[in-house]
């Protein structure tokens, strides 16, 4: 009788496994075409070891420049209100004590909204080391900027363990939900800059961290930078495809409310990013469904239910899709365009470049999850756009002094033609 043997179950994370699967099948494209134009197989396995390494430092120092006020500097004391929940009367005061003193912030009426009475207490109280920040999102929609305010945070400028705040009640403190009482800041460990639970794996951090990482590892090995650059140059579209089908997965990357033109549509459950993002856009900043239990509370339904988010979001454009078809299509360019059209040193890898930045622009421009950094002439962008703009600002006029004034390709020669056989 054959013994009784129970196999673990393995699970495995679908973002990782296309993370995984889009790596190897880049790197074994990669070395075959190194094979083929003459560039050193093993430098190509260094190079994927190096960018590896490389793209992750670069993604997370970016995402640490972006979010280190928010999530890893020291915390400061803070109260949330979500605005006037009732009318503020003229003569209302709101009594703020801090270590440099109290503040009392008198009102005139006027505050009938959050923006209102942020800036009135910011000019009352910010001798005393007060401050406020109102917490508003900002991105594109179809007909334009869209902006949802979900209150302000009045807080110190001090931060750390040492640094407090006390809200003393009164008609002003609840007129604005302001909870009463004494709250002191907190000591963020330096350890959770190392803590990629966290999130930070931004997509132009990752490239700008691998390509400086390639540039220094090949001047050390002395290698023709550009030659070896246009020979991986299509794996890297190539990659990002299998990164973007993980993106769908993970729910990451989400596109905007779809409408009639939309190509594919997708929809996702609830507290799922794209869902927690249209949540906290109707919900005050008292409100945090990133926290505690994954229950909906009753004054949470209220909100959510006319809005049509109580079982998931609505069809959204499947950005990650979009893309990841685009740079699948670029990839493939790139393959014909190197073996046809190709007669500079480095101009596959730039025009690497100007493919994948006006597609990105283009992409983002459905895309929901990002805020806009600013507007020009009328157009909101978000960071990310305003890179791809750098991007092919500087791509440009590279592809066309190589046109002009690069090293011409050294094509394979022919091999000779075989002696004809002589009769006998």
């Amino acid at each position: 009788m054959l013994p009784h043997i129970e196999l673990p179950f393995i699970t495995l994370p679908t973002y990782g496994l296309c993370m995984v699967v889009g790596t190897v099948l880049a790197l074994a494209l990669a070395v075959r075409w190194a094979g083929q134009r003459g560039v050193d197989r093993e430098l190509v396995v260094e190079l994927a070891l190096v960018g590896l390494v490389c793209g992750l430092l670069g993604a997370r120092v970016v995402f640490l420049v972006e979010q280190w006020d928010t999530m890893f500097a020291d915390r400061p004391p803070g109260r949330l209100s979500p605005g006037p929940v009732e009318p503020l009367d003229p003569g209302d005061v709101l009594v703020l004590r801090t270590h440099a003193g109290e503040a009392r912030v008198t009102f005139t009426g006027d505050e009938v909204d959050a923006p209102r009475a942020a800036a009135r207490i910011d000019a009352e109280a910010g001798a005393r080391d007060v401050e406020t920040r109102v917490r508003a999102r900002s991105r594109r929609g179809g007909d334009g900027m869209v902006t949802a305010i979900r209150g302000f945070v009045v807080r110190t400028r001090a931060r750390g363990p040492d640094a407090w705040l006390e809200v003393v009640d009164g008609p002003a403190a609840r007129k604005l939900g302001l909870q009463p009482g004494l709250t002191r800041g907190q000591a963020v460990p330096l350890t959770r800059v190392l803590d990629l639970t966290q999130g930070g794996l931004t997509y132009f951090g990752a490239a700008i961290g691998v390509v400086a990482g390639w540039i220094f590892w090949l001047r050390r090995r002395k290698a023709d930078t550009l030659v070896v650059f246009d020979t991986v140059a299509p794996v890297l579209p190539l990659g990002l495809f299998f990164g973007r089908l993980g993106c769908l997965a993970q729910s990451c990357c989400w596109g905007r409310e779809a409408g009639p033109g939309a190509l594919i549509e997708v929809s996702y459950p609830r507290w799922s990013l794209p869902w927690l993002q249209m949540a906290e856009e109707r919900l005050p900043c008292t409100f945090d469904p990133h926290l505690g239990k994954r229950e909906l509370t009753p004054a949470m339904e209220a909100v959510l239910g006319p809005a049509g988010l109580l079982d998931g979001t609505p069809p959204l454009h499947a950005t990650q899709l979009y893309e990841g078809v685009g740079v699948l299509v670029i990839a493939a360019l790139l393959v014909a365009y190197r073996a046809r059209l190709q007669t500079r040193v480095g101009q596959t890898f730039v025009l690497t470049l100007l493919l994948q930045a006006p597609l990105r622009f283009v992409v983002e421009h459905l895309r929901r999850d990002h805020d806009v950094f600013l507007q020009a002439f009328g157009y909101p962008l978000t960071e990310t756009q305003v890179v791809a703009l750098v991007i092919v600002l500087v791509a440009v006029p590279l592809f066309v002094w190589l046109a002009r004034r690069g090293r011409p390709v050294a094509r394979p020669a022919p091999a000779p033609a075989a002696p004809e056989a002589v009769a006998s």
